[in-house]
């Protein structure tokens, strides 16, 4: 089942620097039309022209449509064992692509896993149950969306190999399966091929936005994944942290927010704000993906929200910063005037 590139001789279309499918019709056809010879003579011509053998050229010939392409084996070949656990992760990742709702429990490497669902822009409460239960991640699933549902489920898919380096986890899914809803349950110890061990990693956006934060507004400090919030049951992981360096009273959390709904906004923004509370006066800025979530007029009133597309406008979150922490710089004003 596996076609091993240059078994046959000469370079495959898959192989760099070999012609594309599309140039190897072009060139066969084509020579085909202007020559009345037969055709085992016009293969051998046009293959040696393109420094490929004939099988190869008939093998290639429509290797860019779907049912044709060569399938070649992977470097290295995995053994039996590992075959049986990627076929298990492929199952388990096609379930939980079609679920509505999932419901992680998570001991030892929760950050990772958050930082990964926020990473890939998922809808998701993380939440510390009392008697020190482990936290529990509710993200919202696929077919709970209106919209971007591959898109999104791929995303959601894409956490099942990471939860394999937690210390424990359970997953449970509610999903939608030959036309009814299923109960599925992951857990620890269930033969599922793990992804690459976790590594320290910032997306581009947020990478971008750091720097440009740091170019336009030199008097503010960007700290990057500042200590999670508690708010109520529920913890809260910041993306950022900006903090005027003269007057330190000024700080702000951005969020940086993919899919999106308007209720979710007014949810987070509940949220966030029950954090303040309890951290002391902090201002709270979010960012939302225009293309990845409702209509920007189906923003609630009244949120401190910056639309974007592609990259976050650094500026407009600072105008909003500015805004939002006015009040706190005149408060540290007055409080070392009287002292």
């Amino acid at each position: 089942m596996w076609n091993r590139a240059g078994a046959s001789g000469g370079a495959a279309a898959g192989d760099a620097g070999a012609p594309r499918p599309v140039a190897l019709r072009a060139a066969l056809f084509g020579a085909a039309a202007a020559s009345a010879g037969p055709r085992a003579a016009v293969e051998a011509e046009v293959a040696a022209r393109l420094g490929v053998t004939p099988d190869a050229l008939a093998r290639s010939l429509f290797a860019d449509l779907p049912g044709e392409r060569e399938v070649r084996a992977p470097d290295p070949i995995p053994t039996p064992a590992e075959i049986a656990l990627q076929t298990n992760l492929a199952l388990a990742q096609t379930v939980v692509m079609r679920a509505s709702h999932v419901s992680l429990r998570v001991e030892g490497g929760l950050r990772p896993i958050v930082r990964l669902a926020k990473f890939r822009g998922l809808l998701c409460v993380v939440s510390a149950p009392p008697g020190g239960a482990p936290p529990r991640l509710e993200i919202s699933g696929p077919f709970s969306l209106f919209r971007h549902t591959l898109v999104y489920g791929r995303a959601l898919a894409e956490l099942v190999p990471h939860l394999a380096w937690c210390a424990r986890f359970e997953l449970a899914a509610a999903a939608r399966l030959r036309g009814r809803l299923a109960q599925i349950a992951i857990e620890s110890g269930d033969p599922i091929f793990p992804a690459r061990a976790p590594a320290p990693f910032d997306s581009r956006l947020e990478e971008r936005f750091a720097a440009d934060v740091a170019r336009l507004a030199p008097d503010w400090d960007v700290l990057r994944e500042p200590v999670p919030l508690q708010a109520g049951t529920t913890l809260i992981f910041p993306d950022f942290l900006l903090r005027h360096r003269i007057h330190p009273e000024r700080q702000a959390l951005v969020e940086i927010v993919g899919f999106w709904t308007p209720q979710y906004l007014t949810e987070k923004l509940a949220r966030l704000r029950q954090a303040a509370a309890g951290a002391g006066p902090t201002a709270f800025v979010l960012c939302v993906d225009e293309e990845l979530g409702c209509a920007a007029a189906e923003i609630p009133a009244g949120m401190p929200v910056v639309p974007f597309r592609r990259r976050v406008d650094a500026a407009a979150v600072m105008r909003e910063v500015e805004r939002v922490t006015a009040g706190a710089g005149r408060a540290g004003a007055a409080v070392r005037s009287s002292g």
